[in-house]
């Protein structure tokens, strides 16, 4: 009796151990080859294709721009944060929230349009400031679509 639960438990203890050892294999080989990261590219290039069936082909595209930011980045060797705004840019940024708070405040206000026009002319000279990037990502066909 005591000689074949020794023999079960054996068995139990190896086909553990062999488990462990395929699984260890195939997240290797699928590291190796980067199948998580294709894998989630084909998933959200399915996902937008449902969400918009007019988005056909530039659904792989979307995914691709989803992914290349570095957050979502999985590599050991890839810095994990976005660049930061230059001074120029977020001065940017802030005027055009000026520009969208002045037009939707109260239209009855009598300083609406004042504050309006100032807003676009803040808009308007930080926009000359800001220089932008020389990275270019392919985005031209994609922006057109939605654009059109």
């Amino acid at each position: 009796m005591l000689d074949t639960l020794d023999t079960v438990i054996a068995f139990a203890v190896i086909m553990t151990v062999l488990s462990l050892l395929i699984t260890l294999v195939v997240q290797m080989v699928s590291a190796a080859l980067s199948l998580r990261g294709k894998n989630l590219a084909n998933a959200l290039a399915l996902t937008f294709q449902t969400i918009d069936p007019n988005i056909g082909k530039y659904a792989h595209s979307l995914a691709a721009q989803i992914l290349r930011d570095p957050i979502f980045s999985d590599s050991f060797w890839q810095k994990k944060t976005r660049e930061s705004l230059d001074e120029a840019s977020q001065k940017f940024i802030a005027a055009q929230r000026k520009l969208r708070d002045a037009k939707l405040h109260n239209p009855n206000d009598p300083n609406r349009a004042a504050a309006i026009s100032n807003a676009t002319a803040e808009v308007n000279a930080t926009k000359a400031a800001v220089t932008r990037s020389r990275r270019r990502f392919g985005r031209a066909k994609f922006i057109a679509f939605f654009r059109s």
